[in-house]
């Protein structure tokens, strides 16, 4: 395994099976640049984006010009910040974040939403500024022609849009109460939406569930389905990834609790292109007390093999913990292999693409919000057998 400078944030893999990756590097005294690293086999190239932001918003004002008007605000930055990616079949890149960054008179953030299209070399089509609120983003999927995003809006408001080819908004909606964790494409343009219901009472100890949303092409969004019920007293969250078989269009759910005190181990559950659940594993392995008997969960990563099995991956110590489950019965066959030493002991996320041959390209770096020094590395791991 190499070590390579950017901090990866997302990856996909085209059609000819390079990996795409959106990196990070950020530089005392620069600032933070967003790259992409084009990775087939062991060839690595970075290519840096290349962004102007957008000022001007689509509905004809700029965010930071009417804060300035009205009460002195501060335009700090219209260069945009990205929070996610995703690459249509075609091999366009869609970049999805905010622009227009100002501050008003008692330092509030405000931004515009910022969407952009690429090609597939990573040079804009088009960058566009959306609304005049905050967003924070947490997926952005493709849609034939399209994509959808979706995050959080203020503390307890979850929503998703659709934009077209063109950067033209088609649609917008809400969850109350609820918050979007992740999102993957299924058939049809149909989307599976995977998040949480909050507790009602004020400590946030009251059950709560992580759940699953159909989302259609037209934006309507079914009724939620139940994967994971769970209680958190320190006001714990709920994390995961769904990974979709796309020779059945079933698809598995990987959830995580993370709690100071009573953090909850991973959890797999298979559902049908109905959602409803066939089986469930859960990893005790994937939760452990820390030197201040703190609980540590790794964040899993979960994707699909070419005969329908899931395969996850979790970070925990020193190694890397690799899961076969079959997608029959869920039967687990485990792997383990070494972390690179700069990764050691720190928060991992990890990226699984698995090839043919039963071997897989492997790739991690330290998760956001890590103070050390940067630990990026790509590598080349065998499969577990089943």
């Amino acid at each position: 395994m190499n070590g390579v400078g950017p901090v990866l944030q997302e990856a996909s893999k085209l059609a000819d099976g390079t990996i795409v990756f959106r990196t990070s590097r950020c530089v005392s005294g620069s600032g933070c640049h967003d790259s992409l690293l084009f990775a087939t086999g062991e060839n690595v190239k970075e290519t840096e984006l290349s962004l102007n932001g957008a000022q001007q918003t689509e509905n004809g004002s700029m965010w930071g010009s009417f804060w300035e008007r009205l009460y002195g605000a501060k335009k700090e930055n219209a260069h945009p910040m990205i929070s996610s990616s995703t690459i249509a079949e075609t091999g366009d890149i869609w970049l999805i974040g905010s622009t227009n960054n100002s501050l008003d008179l008692a330092s509030a953030p405000h931004n515009d939403q910022y969407v952009a299209r690429l090609d597939p070399s990573g040079h804009p089509q088009w960058e566009k500024a959306y609304q005049n609120r905050w967003r924070h983003i947490v997926f952005a999927e493709p849609s034939s022609n399209s994509v959808i995003a979706g995050g959080r809006e203020y503390f307890d408001v979850a929503w998703m849009a659709k934009w077209d080819q063109h950067g033209q908004k088609i649609w917008d909606k809400y969850l109350e109460n609820s918050s979007i964790i992740t999102a993957k494409q299924l058939a049809d343009d149909k989307l599976i939406v995977f998040g949480a219901r909050k507790g009602n009472d004020a400590a946030g100890s009251a059950e709560k569930a992580g759940l699953i949303w159909f989302v259609n092409k037209d934006g309507q969004i079914s009724s939620p389905k139940e994967v994971r019920k769970f209680q958190s007293p320190n006001g714990g969250t709920i994390d995961g990834e769904i990974a979709v078989n796309q020779r059945s269009h079933d698809f598995y759910v990987a959830s995580v609790v993370e709690d100071l005190m009573e953090s909850q181990p991973v959890e797999v559950s298979k559902m049908d292109q109905n959602g409803n659940i066939s089986w469930t594993k859960t990893f005790p392995s994937t939760v452990w007390p820390d030197s201040n008997h703190h609980q540590v969960v790794c964040i899993p990563t979960i994707t699909t093999l070419s005969n329908g099995d899931a395969l996850l991956g979790c970070a925990k110590e020193q190694k890397i913990m690799l899961f076969r489950l079959a997608s029959k019965d869920g039967n687990i066959a485990e792997t383990r292999a070494k972390l690179p030493d700069c990764q050691k002991y720190l928060s991992t996320q990890l990226f699984l693409f698995p090839n043919d041959d039963e071997t897989m390209l492997a790739a991690g770096s330290r998760r956001n919000g890590n103070v050390a020094a940067s630990c990026s590395w790509i590598g080349k791991l065998a499969v577990p057998k089943s």
